[in-house]
This record gives structure tokens, C-alpha cells and sequence, in this order.
């Protein structure tokens, strides 16, 4: 079994660093975030931020690329009446 230990920190901002991520909405986010990368099969070690920008701490396997989770967890997402 091959072993592979790749470690990155991404940052995303809202859209001109406005202060979108309102404490209601940071749980949704932050599950969604860490939906998308799962989903890539990416092991999630923290996503956290604040009102205009996330951090998160993710190793993703080499047969993805970063730019595929990025594109992936940068999709419009609905949470009720709002997107990000």
C-alpha cells in the first residue's frame, strides 16, 4: 500500500473580503467544507475562520490536484433565502 503525507492550508475569502460568515451560518459552512473535501477523499485536520474568510487544514491524496477541491467547495451552496 503506497503511503503519501500531503499537507496543505487553504485559505478562502467571501467576495471582497465582505463579512458573510455570521455565526449562524459558520456551522453550515464549515460541515459543507468538510462534505466537499471528504468527498474527494481528503482527510480534513481543521477548517475554522472568521467573518470573512475560512481557513482549512487538509491532506489530499495525489491523485487529486488542489485546484479540484478548491473548485469543488467554491460552488454555490443555498442556505435558505442566501448563497455564498
Amino acid at each position: 500500500m503506497p503511503y503519501w503525507r500531503l499537507h496543505y492550508h487553504g485559505i478562502w475569502s467571501c467576495k471582497n473580503r465582505a463579512p458573510l460568515i455570521t455565526p449562524e451560518l459558520e456551522p453550515k459552512l464549515y460541515e459543507y467544507l468538510r462534505g466537499k473535501g471528504l468527498e474527494l477523499g481528503a482527510i480534513m485536520h481543521e477548517v475554522d475562520g472568521i467573518e470573512d474568510h475560512t481557513h482549512i487544514v487538509f491532506s489530499l491524496p495525489p491523485k487529486y490536484a488542489i485546484a479540484e477541491l478548491s473548485a469543488s467547495s467554491k460552488a454555490r451552496v443555498p442556505t435558505g433565502s442566501r448563497t455564498f
